[in-house]
């Protein structure tokens, strides 16, 4: 399969570790026409659990444009129009598309466009990670990551955001999305927060005390239970985001929105005064 180009690499990754999730395309973009008008292909992995909840999740969240499924088969030959663009788990570096629970160079779902030169690549036009550390469980949190890609694909459409490589430098482009996307954390007033036991190794016990509002420490197991069963009770938090970055993301349980993001550089943990702004973030609405 082909590659993603090399010049794009390292400014990529550095956004995606750092961040968690970035959109690469512009607003007015060729990419983004054919994204809107659609549809958006769908590619199986081949893991039938993990292909059916990704079609589950896309069909479910993703408003911007129709959707269509396609066996591995059928995109290799559709990868070949610069005019397709699909939604996959990749590993960042090739358009080689398989199972994350089986492959664990797999980092995330991207939303990419085919190439008409088959020795050539394209830029991926979206990231999200995977936001739950267990790979066991990727597939039961894709409802938060596609939504997510979804909402970012709005935000860069509604706020004119232009292709990372005309924006002023990487910071600017950055703090567009720091102003904007997402900021109503309200919900936390009335739900309870969900942290998964590993979400305690950056995120301390001491530290998560100085949270004001209702949370509860449990396994994914649990989370997951809790979340299928009465979702409007609920919010989480990304313990994968929390573990390798120390920044904070947590998404509503009900709409599956990303409703709180704290991307301040935290050393891979999570400090007492993250959890004061984002009690202050509460309070505010």
């Amino acid at each position: 399969m082909k590659t993603f180009k090399t010049t794009f690499i390292a400014v990529f990754l550095i956004s995606a570790n750092l961040f968690g999730q970035t959109f690469n395309s512009g607003f007015d973009s060729k990419e983004m026409e054919n994204l809107k008008k659609g549809p958006l292909y769908i590619v199986q992995t081949g893991d039938k659990i993990f292909d059916d909840s990704l079609k589950a999740s896309v069909e479910k969240y993703w408003k911007i444009s129709p959707t269509k499924t396609l066996t591995k088969n059928e995109y290799v030959k559709y990868l070949g129009d610069e005019n397709n663009c699909f939604i996959a788990p990749l590993n960042g570096r090739t358009t080689d598309v398989s199972s994350p629970i089986s492959n664990k160079e797999i980092d995330g779902i991207y939303i990419f466009y085919g190439s008409a030169r088959k020795k050539s690549s394209q830029l991926p036009m979206a990231y999200c990670p995977f936001y739950f550390y267990e790979r066991a469980f990727t597939g039961r949190f894709l409802d938060f990551t596609v939504k997510y890609l979804n909402d970012l694909t709005n935000f860069v459409i509604d706020n004119k955001i232009e292709e990372w490589r005309y924006a002023h430098a990487t910071n600017d482009r950055i703090h567009l999305f720091e102003k904007g996307f997402p900021k109503d954390p309200s919900a936390l007033k009335t739900k309870t927060l969900l942290v998964s036991e590993i979400c305690t190794r950056p995120l301390k016990k001491e530290v998560l005390a100085k949270y004001k509002y209702s949370y509860k420490v449990a396994s994914l197991t649990e989370i997951v239970s809790l979340i299928n069963s009465e979702p409007e009770k609920y919010c989480v938090i990304s313990d994968n985001t929390a573990l390798f970055t120390g920044h904070i993301l947590i998404f509503d349980g009900g709409s599956k929105s990303a409703i709180y993001a704290d991307r301040k550089a935290a050393n891979m943990s999570v400090k007492e005064k993250q959890i004061i702004n984002l009690n202050a973030a509460i309070g505010k609405k």
